[in-house]
């Protein structure tokens, strides 16, 4: 009788487990909760645009280039005031040079006459001077080809090493400067025949011939 007690307990212990597990399985089975359904997305529109015309691929003409002209002298620009006597043409800037013409003239004036007497001579075309002041201390030049010339620097002498100490600077320039010019421009009736025939441009060279009006000590100048 205890045995079938025992019996009958197991049999409804069994179907008890089994009817729990049978209730749980649903649980496990479930299915997880429903996410919410994303917002909707606005509406887009789709152009397709045409590609544009192609650019040009040819190069654009080169500019013409032009050889360098040679500009043409031209010295209209820069004026030189002037004064004239009959043995002198003096060219100066005005009016910052003016202030010297007076005295320059009369000393050229003054080493002519001189020379005129110790050289026998007598210019053949007046005598032109140029001032000019591109320098920081005073020098002179002489030609006597093509034509009789001086440049004349206004600046002071420098007399920094030097052995002579001159005078006046343009008293002293203008007889030193004049003997170059006379001994190269001295010339007596046989030059003068030549000169005339050649033309004065072309004849106003140096010339060692014998000259009857001077001595070869007055032509080797100073």
């Amino acid at each position: 009788m205890a045995e079938g007690g025992l019996e009958a307990r197991r049999i409804v212990r069994a179907a008890l487990a089994l009817a729990l597990s049978a209730g749980a399985a649903p649980l496990f089975a479930q299915t997880p909760a429903k996410q919410s359904p994303p917002p909707p997305q606005p509406d887009t529109t789709v152009v397709v645009e045409k590609p544009d015309d192609k650019p040009q691929t040819t190069n654009p003409p080169a500019p013409e280039t032009k050889a360098p002209e040679r500009v043409p002298p031209d010295a209209s620009g820069f004026h030189l005031s002037k004064l004239e006597t009959k043995d002198l043409t003096l060219l100066y800037l005005d009016p910052l040079q003016t202030y010297l013409t007076p005295y320059i003239a009369r000393a050229f004036e003054n080493s002519v006459a001189f020379h005129e007497k110790n050289l026998r001579w007598k210019p053949w075309e007046p005598v032109t001077i140029l001032l000019k002041d591109f320098a920081d201390y005073g020098n002179a030049a002489a030609l006597g080809s093509p034509s009789n010339m001086v440049l004349l620097d206004v600046a002071p002498l420098s007399l920094s090493m030097e052995t002579f100490s001159p005078g006046e600077r343009f008293y002293t320039l203008m007889n030193h400067e004049l003997t170059h010019v006379g001994t190269i421009d001295v010339w007596n009736s046989h030059d003068a025949g030549w000169r005339k025939f050649l033309g004065a441009s072309r004849c106003r060279s140096r010339s060692t011939r014998n000259r009857s009006s001077t001595t070869s000590s007055h032509r080797q100048g100073t």
